[in-house]
């Protein structure tokens, strides 16, 4: 009879592993408004890394949007989302783990959704996360999403964030936009890998 150790690593996933084939990398310098990843049918998962994003200014939110076939290019299509946090003040105080229902986007909103909120803009304020999107190019079915972030608040709190949702359209999904809520973004890097099943 053979034993887990023996077949543990003898699985053919038929070249189908869940690998991350990488797309892009962008890297920001300075002043851009925007950073927009083109997404496509080619793969089962799309996965965002971004990291140490900074705003040009203090008190933005940072947040992202969905482009469609059928939305003429632009970065405003339906969807509906969940919000939790938890918090940490600097000074040990101020910890909590909550539902965020004014951060939501309800309905068929074409809005951008938020992924944090009030980022600092000090040396070592920033937003981090990962972002996975399921079947960007159905078109029977929505597209699920969801994401884990870690900034630092402006008012020197810890945030963690997550945030799940789906695209409200069956049409195939062919871009993602990320920006705050206003001003720049001053500095980070996003890369955007495929993922096979």
């Amino acid at each position: 009879m053979a034993t887990y150790n023996a077949i543990k690593y003898n699985v053919d996933y038929a070249g189908k592993a869940g690998s991350l084939v990488p797309i892009s990398d962008t890297t920001i310098s300075s002043g851009d408004s925007n950073v927009i990843l083109s997404i496509d049918g080619t793969f089962d998962e799309h996965f965002i890394i971004f990291n140490a994003v900074h705003p040009d200014e203090a008190n933005r939110d940072f947040g992202a949007n969905f482009r469609s076939t059928g939305s003429s290019g632009n970065f405003n299509v339906g969807k509906q989302t969940g919000f939790y946090r938890c918090t940490q003040e600097e000074n040990g105080s101020g910890e909590t783990f909550a539902y965020q229902s004014g951060k939501d986007v309800a309905g068929n909103s074409g809005s951008d959704f938020e992924i944090g909120s009030s980022l600092g803009n000090a040396n070592h304020d920033s937003i981090s996360g990962y972002m996975s999107i399921f079947n960007a190019g159905s078109t029977t079915f929505q597209k699920s999403f969801f994401i884990v972030a870690d900034e630092t608040h402006g008012g020197n709190i810890q945030i963690m964030s997550f945030v799940s949702g789906y695209v409200r359209t069956t049409d195939a999904l062919t871009g993602i936009r990320f920006r705050m809520s206003s001003g720049n973004l001053d500095s980070g890097s996003f890369q955007l890998f495929g993922v096979h099943r």
